[in-house]
């Protein structure tokens, strides 16, 4: 991968850093864990080179795995901004046709909350606050809100909160914006 600083590694070095960049990454392994000697072992590199390289080329698969592009605007993309030469750029569609989907997924996986709420999940009851400093804020209805959230094959979780009228409101309002959202690209 070409740098500004005119650091190139060979067509095989790439290929085995593409490699063991992916892996790390889909391993969730900190990139600082790779054997830099074992894939820099072609080239009289510094370290500072070496990290500069590989967080290159981790953020050219995140870069990819978030835009999603088809083979021919990915390869338009590589060559207007990906820093590669054309057998670089050949190499690396040939390594995303296999890891494309896995790096999409790491993403969405990684970008979701990762809970849901459970069957039967939300309780509430309208109630009275109590906790005030001043009697007259004693009549102030709110919302005892509770939600069991679950997580894969993990125990439930119990969140409960208060809300106000107003609060509640300015929530139905973003409620009805996410299921007109979920209308529109459902059809």
């Amino acid at each position: 991968m070409s740098n500004e600083g005119g650091f190139d590694v060979t067509d095989s070095t790439f290929t085995e850093l593409l490699n063991s960049v992916s892996r790390s990454l889909l391993e969730n392994d900190d990139l600082t864990s790779l054997d830099e000697n074992s894939l820099f072992q072609d080239a009289e590199v510094d370290e500072k080179t070496k990290e500069v390289t590989i967080k290159g080329v981790a953020n050219l698969i995140n870069d990819c795995a978030s835009r999603k592009l088809n083979s021919s605007h990915l390869k338009d993309y590589l060559a207007s901004n990906g820093g590669l030469n054309e057998e670089q750029i050949q190499i690396f569609l040939h390594f995303w046709s296999t890891h494309s989907s896995k790096h999409n997924s790491r993403l969405v996986k990684n970008a979701s909350f990762g809970k849901s709420l459970a069957n039967e999940g939300l309780k509430w009851r309208v109630d009275q606050v109590t906790n005030v400093k001043n009697l007259s804020e004693i009549t102030q209805t709110v919302a005892v809100v509770e939600l069991l959230t679950k997580e894969n094959n993990a125990n439930n979780q119990k969140f409960s909160f208060e809300v106000t009228s107003s609060t509640l409101n300015n929530i139905l309002e973003q409620l009805n914006q996410i299921q007109d959202r979920i209308d529109i690209l459902s059809t």
